[in-house]
C-alpha cells in the first residue's frame, strides 16, 4: 500500500502542487485504499435530527404523525463521507421552529483538525390536530361534536390544538370553515397563564428534571411559546405552556 502511495506522491510531485494540496492528495488516496466503511453522512444528519425531534415531542406533549427530513448536503461536504461520528450544533434560538429549513453546524469528531460548516437541513412534519367538523359561527361556544382530528403539514407559525379537552366551552371570535383547523387567533383569549403570573419553570431529559421558579411575560395557552424571566438566574428564555402554573423547556 506504501509503495502505492508512493507512485502517486512522485507522479504529483512533478506537477509542482502546492505542499499542502500534496498532504491532502496523500491523505485522501491512503483512505480510499484502506476502504474503511461509513454510515451514510444524510444517515447521521436524519438520526440527529429525529432525537431532537423527539425530544420536542416529549415537552410539548403532543405526536408527529410523519416526520420527513432532507438534508441539503453540498459537495463541500465530501470532507465528512468518511466520518462515522458527525455532530450537529444548533446555533440558532433554542425555541426556533422545528419545521422549514433548519440551520445546523456539522463537525467530524473523528478529524483532526476538525472541519466545520453550516448545512440546511429540510423538515416536514405532519400531524393529526383538531380542526372544524362543520361551519361555525362566530360566537359559538364549542362543544366535543364541534371537533374532528385533521392530519395536516405544520408550518412555522406552530398555532394549533391537539387535545380537545383545551376547547371545550371556548368561544371562537371569528367564523371558522368546514374542515379548518382551529388555532388560538379563531378564539376569544383565555389565558391559561396571564402575563405577570408566577410559575414553576420545567426543564427535563431523559435521566435529569430542574425546576425553578419564573415569571410570565407574555399571556399565553396551553401549548403555546412564550416568554418567561427565571426568578433565581434573571435569564428571559421561551417555554411552552404545560398549565396554569407551569412551562416547559428545553436544556
Amino acid at each position: 500500500m506504501l509503495r502505492k502511495i508512493y507512485f502517486r506522491y512522485m507522479a504529483v510531485k512533478r506537477k509542482f502542487l502546492h505542499p499542502t494540496l500534496l498532504f491532502l492528495f496523500i491523505s485522501t488516496q491512503a483512505f480510499a485504499i484502506e476502504g474503511v466503511p461509513s454510515i451514510s453522512l444524510k444517515k447521521q444528519i436524519q438520526n440527529k435530527i429525529h432525537k431532537e425531534l423527539i425530544a420536542i415531542e416529549k415537552v410539548n406533549h403532543f405526536k408527529f404523525h410523519k416526520i420527513e427530513i432532507i438534508p441539503v448536503i453540498p459537495k463541500s461536504l465530501n470532507f465528512f463521507k468518511g466520518c462515522n461520528n458527525i455532530d450537529l450544533q444548533n446555533t440558532q434560538q433554542k425555541n426556533e421552529s422545528y419545521t422549514g429549513t433548519l440551520v445546523r453546524v456539522i463537525s467530524c469528531k473523528d478529524s483532526n483538525p476538525q472541519f466545520k460548516m453550516n448545512i440546511k437541513i429540510k423538515v416536514k412534519i405532519w400531524m393529526n390536530v383538531i380542526a372544524a367538523k362543520n361551519y361555525l359561527n362566530k360566537n359559538h361556544v364549542i362543544k366535543a361534536d364541534d371537533l374532528i382530528f385533521k392530519n395536516i403539514l405544520i408550518l412555522k407559525d406552530n398555532d394549533f390544538f391537539t387535545n380537545k379537552d383545551e376547547l371545550l366551552n371556548r368561544k371562537l371570535s371569528r367564523s371558522i370553515s368546514k374542515g379548518k383547523k382551529i388555532t388560538s387567533r379563531t378564539l376569544y383569549p383565555n389565558w391559561a397563564i396571564k402575563k405577570g403570573d408566577v410559575i414553576l419553570i420545567e426543564a427535563a431529559t431523559k435521566k435529569l428534571k430542574v425546576t425553578a421558579k419564573g415569571q410570565a411575560l407574555q399571556n399565553g395557552h396551553i401549548g403555546e411559546q412564550i416568554k418567561v424571566k427565571n426568578l433565581e438566574s434573571g435569564k428571559i428564555i421561551s417555554a411552552s405552556v404545560k398549565n396554569k402554573s407551569k412551562v416547559n423547556t428545553i436544556f
